[in-house]
């Protein structure tokens, strides 16, 4: 009876290893018989269409660098950092740029540009980075900022004090498009 029961819980165990086994390996469908690939065949006449993107027509790259110093006992300054080509439409996709500040000063960085006659400030997140000699502070921020042809660009700074003097120093990048 003992070789029997043995025997018995042996075969049990054997017989759910092959269940377990059975259920996890992949087993061969329909259509996995193993037979060659079989090449597709369309009836009828193809038409290719040329593709164009309508919304991102032909972009000319632009970046630039332009700096606007402020000098001692004055709170703002400005530079033109560009006027727009006739014909085109200025796209500014990314700005950058660092102020050097008296210790103890904090500064307001804006682009300028009109967009239909409409002439708007764009105000940047600078952040402080710390003391170097200087405050020091940094942008590096994505934008979508347009200007319309023949418009300017302008750079702008303020300060909230007027003592020492203090720097702006923007990079733009983005691209003209060709407007109708």
């Amino acid at each position: 009876m003992y070789k029997f029961k043995n025997s018995l819980i042996v075969f049990t165990g054997l017989l759910a290893l092959m269940s377990l086994i059975a259920l996890v390996t992949p087993r061969t469908g329909a259509g996995q018989n193993n037979k060659a690939p079989q090449d597709v065949r369309l009836v009828g006449t193809a038409v290719t269409q040329p593709v164009r993107d309508v919304d991102n027509p032909v972009r000319q790259a632009i970046q630039l660098e332009q700096d606007v110093a402020i000098p001692d006992g004055v709170f703002t300054g400005s530079n033109t950092a560009l006027v727009v080509p006739g014909g085109k439409r200025l796209v500014i996709e990314f700005a950058s740029g660092t102020a050097l500040l008296p210790a103890g000063q904090k500064m307001l960085a804006k682009i300028q540009t009109s967009l239909n006659n409409h002439v708007v400030p764009h105000t940047l997140a600078l952040t402080s980075q710390g003391n170097f000699g200087s405050d020091v502070y940094c942008v590096s921020q994505q934008t979508r900022i347009y200007a319309d042809p023949g418009s300017t660009v302008t750079f702008s700074a303020s300060r909230n004090g007027n003592a020492g003097d203090a720097s702006l120093s923007l990079t733009i990048s983005g691209y003209l498009v060709d407007v109708p």
